[in-house]
């Protein structure tokens, strides 16, 4: 790491390559120009660089740094010399820990200036703040997250404020949890959660989407630049790779003496205290060996190959005969489930494609889009029906974000008149599927973005989940403005997942803190709260301090009911689906493992019939359908 040095006489140099810095520093996170105008490491080094536009930015840290008694400070522009590959690998690889090490990190916001009055009025700096580019860059994430203390300055070199009092506006932008933002350990989030934090950011380059994010996965990858989207599936498996090790250092912790087996209290899927050294006193939840017998494997059906850029989304229709699937190539593909075979391709929509549904009788098709569109399509002729345009309203500054206009989700009532919309900006939308008009429209439904909408089967309500883990309940039959919505709240992390009992009295919730919840639609309490052991080993879940904590919290995908409403059935993003008996005290049934598709499963759904289950991972281009019923058989008479 080379460093710029500020001298008795206010010249500056840059220091040697070094392996280990001993004295503070302050760090610079900026968004880049043209490179015309970034004052390189050549620039610096042959002394051709105040002439340059990207020399104010230096001028900036080096001013910020000399009031902060700091000597040295690093830009990254000028203090990497990237005609060395050696060198440039090593900073790709080492940036999360050169931000995290710094004593001050200044963001150097190019695109936000202060007036004179806001020193007397309310700040009119505030929308520009919001829209700054730098909340959409790839690499400007960690330099976010990794810092001790990060300072936003304008590109007058005012202060705006710090990471801490601009918590509120920082989350509203990037909907990063404010824990995140507080200094919570980046592994006390899921996998899934922390991929959404950079789903919307863009880089230069396509390699660096994977490079952006080793330090907030804690992996090393060396750079392979040209190897375009092959970094990603690198990324996912070396992050699948990094749990499996933790898995073995847990089973290398639990043969230590101290920790032998006739210290442990052992009992099955419940909450036992564990005798342990104080210094490593936690809970484990342990299972019997011999009580219980290994996962069943679901039956691999088929392999769906089609989509040329990586899968977001897919639903079944009512009948479970067609899989619908959304895809980042912007098309929507549909499939025999019995041949595996596609039947239709949609194309319409300029961005990827976030969210699919079937209409009750199978004839339409609905897609939700990062466009800010949702089409209709006719499923027999894969012509566009409706196109309905999101809705974006400014907030209290006057400031309208591009990601307000993402559409997540969408759901059709169950008489196929109606259709609702969830959307980035926490706002839900009633449509009228025949006019395509908006019926309703509930602006500020949720802080946060909406994360799934669905009816339940009497038509009677509708629910919408949130990334901040909040339920609501709205009656739909009545318009979503009848009433006060009831609120759920009990998840801790973004809920995932929604979906109703066919008598639509419970509804279960499939969260990313690890929890499938039921509630009583009625009262809006919570019935039951499921919770399996963990996803990387089957017959323990242990919480000791060799385990990444991201470890012990595997992100619930999807959760359906049985057709009587009394089992349910469950999948994580490692891949294991649980059968659960929810008709009186809830307990575990059986489950099982999708052992032949390993890696991080970012989408799943199952059939309504919940013979079938379909599985993506996060970069992948291909669908696995799986055969879940016969597993389930098979469980069930174990």
């Amino acid at each position: 790491m080379r460093l710029l040095r500020l001298n008795e006489k206010g010249d500056l140099s840059l220091t040697d390559d070094r392996y280990e810095i001993l004295e503070p520093y302050a760090i610079l996170s900026h968004t880049w120009g043209e490179d015309h105008d970034e004052v390189l490491f050549d620039d610096f080094e042959r002394n051709l660089f105040e002439n340059k536009a990207g020399y104010e930015k230096i001028r900036f840290c080096r001013e910020q740094a000399q009031k902060d008694e700091l000597q040295y400070f690093w830009v990254d522009t000028c203090c990497i010399q990237r005609a060395n590959f050696t060198e440039y690998s090593e900073a790709i690889t080492s940036m999360f820990r050169w931000y995290r090490d710094s004593a001050k990190c200044y963001v150097y916001l190019s695109d936000v200036s202060v007036s004179h009055e806001d020193q007397y009025s309310t700040p009119t700096w505030e929308p520009a703040f919001r829209k700054s580019r730098w909340f959409t860059r790839g690499w400007t994430l960690q330099e976010l997250l990794a810092p001790k203390i990060v300072e936003f300055y304008s590109r007058d070199g005012r202060y705006l404020g710090d990471r801490n009092t601009l918590e509120q506006q920082i989350h509203e932008i990037t909907k990063i949890p404010r824990a995140a933002l507080q200094g919570t350990p980046l592994t006390d989030f899921s996998v899934e959660e922390r991929m959404q934090w950079g789903q919307t950011r863009k880089t230069k380059r396509k390699e660096d989407e994977a490079y952006c994010l080793l330090g907030i996965f804690n992996v090393f990858l060396s750079p392979r630049y040209g190897e375009r989207e092959e970094a990603f599936r690198r990324l996912e498996r070396k992050i699948m790779k990094n749990m499996s090790q933790s898995h073995k250092a847990m089973d290398n912790w639990i043969r230590v003496k101290r920790y032998s087996p006739e210290n442990l209290k052992i009992g099955r899927l419940s909450a036992v205290e564990l005798s342990m050294d104080q210094r490593y006193s936690k809970l484990a939840v342990v299972q019997q060996h011999g009580e219980e017998a290994p996962p069943c494997e679901p039956p691999l059906l088929h392999s769906l190959v089609g989509h040329r850029k990586y899968v977001r989304c897919f639903t079944f229709s009512l009948d479970g005969k067609q899989l619908a699937s959304g895809s980042s190539d912007c098309t929507i593909r549909l499939w025999d489930v019995a041949t595996g075979l596609t039947s239709q391709e949609f194309e319409g929509h300029k961005a990827l494609v976030e969210g699919v549904a079937f209409s009750p009788d199978g004839k339409r098709l609905a897609s939700a889009s990062e466009d800010g569109s949702v089409r209709l399509w006719d499923v027999a002729k894969g012509s566009t029906l409706q196109t309905l345009e999101s809705e974006v309203r400014p907030d209290t500054t006057g400031y309208i974000s591009p990601l307000d206009r993402v559409v997540y989700h969408v759901a059709f009532s169950p008489d196929g008149k109606r259709l609702a919309s969830g959307q980035w900006n926490g706002m839900v939308k009633l449509w009228d599927v025949a006019t395509g008009s908006a019926l309703q429209t509930l602006a500020n439904a949720h802080n946060n973005y909406v994360s799934d909408v669905a009816f339940s089967p009497d038509g009677k309500w509708l629910a919408s989940a949130s990334g901040e883990g909040i339920i609501k309940l709205w009656e739909a039959a009545g318009g979503l403005r009848g009433s006060a919505p009831r609120t759920l709240e009990g998840h801790d992390r973004f809920v995932r997942k929604v979906t109703f009992a066919p008598d639509s009295k419970r509804l279960a919730s499939a969260g990313a803190d690890g929890t499938v919840r039921v509630w009583d639609v009625e009262t809006g309490t919570m019935l039951q709260m499921l919770r399996g052991s963990t996803d990387l080993r089957d017959s323990a879940d242990l919480w000791h301090p060799i385990m990444d904590s991201s470890m012990r919290t595997m992100t619930v995908q999807a959760v359906a009911f049985s057709g009587d409403g009394k089992q349910l059935m469950s999948v994580s993003e490692a891949g294991t689906v649980r059968l659960w008996d929810v008709a009186g005290k809830a307990r575990e049934v059986k489950k099982s493992t999708l052992r032949k598709h390993k890696g991080i499963h970012s989408a799943v759904a199952f059939s309504p019939d919940l013979r079938w289950l379909a599985s993506t991972q996060g970069s992948a281009l291909t669908i696995q359908l799986w055969d879940v019923r016969e597993a389930k058989e098979k469980l069930e008479r174990k």
